[in-house]
């Protein structure tokens, strides 16, 4: 799944506003709290938006909500992002960042260890974790 493009934006933006300090500390700070949500609504694909914003619209349109699961970034696909930011921001328009942010490609993974919860990984991390299990066993 990709980022919605009001996903995008909204990344983008926390870069342009909290980006540039040491360690990202802000940028960090900013981008930790958000949960994302699938969704597919008209569309043939599916595409991950802000969780706060889809329940909120639900809730507004009085529709149901029970199918929303508020994920968040595994650690190294929010270092990931942190890593794009770092490598493709201050170009125009922010059109490079923009790109590889919306190049990034999650799968949703159920975690069973500790906490239950889903969250989302980098599909290419999660093709290469298979592929070893798979040469293990």
């Amino acid at each position: 799944m990709k980022f919605h493009t009001s996903v995008i934006e909204e990344i983008l933006r926390g870069c342009q506003n909290y980006g540039g300090h040491a360690d990202e500390k802000k940028l960090r700070e900013f981008l930790s709290p958000k949960r994302y949500a699938v969704y597919s609504g008209d569309r043939r694909d599916m595409v991950l938006v802000d969780a706060h914003r889809y329940l909120q619209e639900c809730m507004q349109r009085r529709m149901p909500s029970n199918h929303i699961v508020p994920m968040t970034l595994h650690p190294t696909a929010f270092e990931k992002i942190i890593y794009l930011y770092d490598l493709y921001s201050g170009y125009q328009n922010e059109s490079k960042l923009r790109n590889a942010l919306a190049a990034l490609d999650f799968t949703a993974y159920e975690r069973k260890f500790g906490e239950r919860d889903t969250i989302l990984v980098l599909t290419e991390d999660y093709l290469k974790v298979l592929q070893s299990s798979t040469r293990a066993g």
